[in-house]
């Protein structure tokens, strides 16, 4: 910051240089400057009214993540935003849309707001409280038809099939990340395989995460939902250990490399299924789940190219038991290739857990990973980066 505080006394001193330039530096540097500021900041906004060298850069930056709330002046006012400067359109890479559950003018604003001319929009997330209604999937439908669309994160609620079933027609094939947190209202009325129609365009992506959903397994699992399943190489699965069993999830056995999921669940997942599984992490592991954490664990054969192994213990009421049970048991595994057993935990309290895990502090494998990151973000970074 003092470096462009800097920057900006010295372009007003160097006025005589030229209206036109503005600035003394090379743009590169400018670029490089303003890129390290957070976007979006009141810095940032001030550096757009330095000059014209700074301004696009600024731009840039601010614009690249538009995030926006629950209020109604908030979608209007991005919407006069774009409306009288549309060339802030091109700027836009991710979307955050927050759609809250109270009637209100919001609901158009929402749909106006979908419906703009995005250009390089690449990652929408969509938290849709209220039930979704007719016109706002179709409203959400225009975002997903985008062509330059890689990931697409969507929480909503219905309670008409057809409100649901119709976001996804003529849905973007260049979408590769998808995380559903989808929920049906009413469980009497579950999504019904006569009900859906053969797509026209299918999504393939390549990570795939799955919470919070209810009744919508059958649309998932059935051979006309827009999303195909069989190369997945990233899954993440909350409690729903039989999403591997599905019929359509066997193309995907032999390409998923990280594998995410919850200990809350009642049955062992059989990891000797994923002959490629690099990257594992298991959520939730308390005093009433160790052992199906553990169980699941014990199936990873001996062959196996794991490299991570990520454990998220919940407080346990019995926070020793569950540590030295699981050094014991994962201590006593042996894998060629990995490289560490991490413990998902703040700092202080790995402190304080570590010397629960003596066989793997001796074998220097306990290691302590963030809680700030999200696992399976991190996952498609890899992925994109591999790319």
């Amino acid at each position: 910051m003092y470096l462009v505080s800097h920057l900006r006394r010295r372009s007003r001193i160097h006025k005589h240089i030229g209206e036109e330039t503005g600035c003394i530096l090379p743009q590169e540097l400018v670029d490089e400057c303003l890129s390290h500021l957070p976007s979006p900041s009141n810095e940032l906004k001030a550096c757009a009214l330095v000059c014209r060298a700074w301004c696009y850069t600024a731009q840039r930056l601010i614009f690249s993540m538009v995030s926006v709330a629950w209020t109604t002046n908030r979608y209007q006012r991005l919407e006069e935003t774009l409306h009288a400067s549309p060339h802030l359109i091109q700027h836009i890479r991710s979307l955050t849309l927050h759609r809250s559950s109270a009637a209100s003018p919001e609901i158009s604003a929402f749909e106006k707001i979908c419906m703009f001319p995005f250009t390089h929009l690449e990652n929408v997330y969509i938290f849709h409280s209220s039930d979704v209604t007719l016109q706002s999937a179709r409203a959400m439908r225009r975002l997903l038809s985008l062509p330059t669309l890689r990931l697409l994160d969507i929480q909503c609620t219905f309670e008409e099939s057809p409100a649901f079933l119709a976001i996804w027609d003529g849905c973007s094939p260049s979408i590769r990340h998808l995380h559903l947190r989808c929920h049906k209202r009413w469980i009497v009325n579950p999504l019904r395989p006569k009900q859906f129609s053969l797509p026209s365009v299918r999504i393939v992506p390549e990570s795939l995460k799955i919470d919070l959903s209810s009744n919508i397994d059958e649309w998932l699992n059935h051979d006309q939902c827009p999303i195909d399943i069989s190369r997945l190489a990233v899954l993440a699965i909350d409690t729903r250990t039989a999403v591997l069993s599905w019929p359509r999830m066997v193309p995907s056995l032999q390409t998923i490399e990280a594998l995410d999921l919850s200990s809350r669940g009642n049955g062992v997942v059989d990891l000797s299924l994923l002959p490629n599984l690099l990257f594992l992490r298991i959520d939730s592991i308390s005093w009433l789940s160790v052992q199906v954490a553990l169980d699941t664990v014990a199936t990873i054969p001996a062959s196996s190219r794991i490299h991570e192994i990520i454990l998220r213990i919940a407080t346990p009421e019995a926070p020793d038991a569950v540590c030295e049970q699981l050094d014991s048991e994962i201590g006593g595994l042996s894998f060629p290739y990995l490289s560490y057993v991490g413990l998902e935990m703040s700092i202080p309290d790995y402190n304080d857990w570590a010397s629960h895990f003596p066989r793997l502090c001796s074998k220097d494998l306990l290691v302590r990973t963030s809680t700030g990151n999200d696992w399976f973000e991190t996952q498609i970074h890899r992925r994109n980066a591999l790319h």
